[in-house]
């Protein structure tokens, strides 16, 4: 199992929802210049994921690996032939020029919520319905934002507002779906961009009580954030670090993964922002939620006393201290 070493234990396994089918007209022209490839819903460590795969050889298709992408035409075929049985869609590999914003879970019973629609109206792009339509619904729950332009900052979630940006070492699902009202092709402005990211990662923020008894200040400020990543990324293991913070999952879904499961994963990542915050747990918390690798598994219990979450911090912090005893050392 690797030093991270453990499995989660919850006995109630998630169903597979219904997807959205592509509509591949609604696609705008400049999206269907970037790669493609399909993918389908899969239960992985007590989660429903959508794994990518190639549209030309029905593989496993790696972000990292630009060999296993296809392009729209290919993905197009696909998907409507079958041609490697059912994928429940297509999704565009993000590699650099282009962000992609998921709002998750901000329509129900086809009302949008307040928030969601100023981050739409401020980003006044193409815009689509996201392929998950959750049980009891008729409409998807959330949606998904088409910006060309380079990412703002280092973070990539906010779960409380329940939204996520990338630009690299993600792929994101498309549909085709226009939501009523929204422009029908991408904008391209780097200010409108910055206002986005800064609208929704730029607030203080309370600290979460993660079990472990350690922690600094009773609020962590968006600059405190900030100065802590800027730490890794000037830090020699800086490459690491950024693949991990962004949720690249070719480091555990490669066919020679760097990492046995993305558990691991998630044990390298708290190792490094331990270091760079000096072992704050609260702090390593929040900015574990702010990555590329946070997912729902993180709050859920896997004991009576702890979150996976939780543990995954006890272990690591145990393991770090463990480390800095033996050097002599407390960085």
């Amino acid at each position: 199992m690797g030093r991270a070493g453990y499995m989660d234990n919850s006995a109630e396994v998630p169903r597979i929802p219904e997807a959205l089918p592509v509509n591949f007209n609604g696609i705008p022209p400049e999206l269907q210049r970037y790669p493609f490839v399909l993918w389908k819903y899969v239960i992985i460590d007590g989660d429903v994921k959508k794994p990518p795969f190639d549209p030309k050889t029905g593989r496993h298709a790696s972000v990292a690996d630009q060999s296993t992408w296809g392009s729209f035409e290919d993905a197009q075929e696909a998907y409507l032939n079958r041609k490697w049985g059912k994928m429940h869609g297509v999704g565009i590999v993000l590699n650099g020029g282009l962000v992609g914003i998921d709002i998750d879970d901000c329509i129900h019973q086809g009302s949008i919520n307040p928030q969601a629609l100023h981050l739409i109206s401020m980003a006044d792009t193409f815009t689509e319905f996201s392929p998950t339509i959750p049980e009891g619904e008729i409409t998807p729950s959330g949606v998904h934002l088409w910006l060309k332009g380079k990412m703002p900052g280092l973070f990539c979630r906010n779960d409380h507002l329940k939204v996520e940006m990338y630009e690299r070492r993600r792929y994101m699902t498309v549909t085709g779906h226009l939501l009523h009202g929204s422009r029908g092709y991408l904008q391209e402005d780097q200010d409108r961009l910055a206002a986005i990211y800064n609208e929704v990662f730029a607030y203080s923020e309370p600290i979460r009580d993660t079990g472990g008894g350690v922690g600094g200040s009773q609020y962590f400020t968006y600059m405190s954030h900030q100065k802590a990543l800027d730490r890794a990324y000037r830090a020699n293991y800086a490459d690491k670090f950024k693949r991990l913070y962004e949720g690249d999952t070719s480091l555990w879904e490669d066919e020679k993964p760097r990492y046995a499961s993305q558990s691991n994963a998630d044990f390298a990542l708290v190792l490094y922002l331990l270091r760079v915050t000096n072992n704050d747990l609260g702090q390593v918390d929040m900015l574990f939620r702010k990555s590329g690798l946070m997912r729902p598994k993180w709050d859920r219990k896997v004991n009576r006393n702890e979150t996976y979450g939780q543990r995954t911090l006890r272990r690591a912090l145990e393991e770090r201290k463990k480390s800095q005893n033996q050097r002599g050392w407390n960085n």
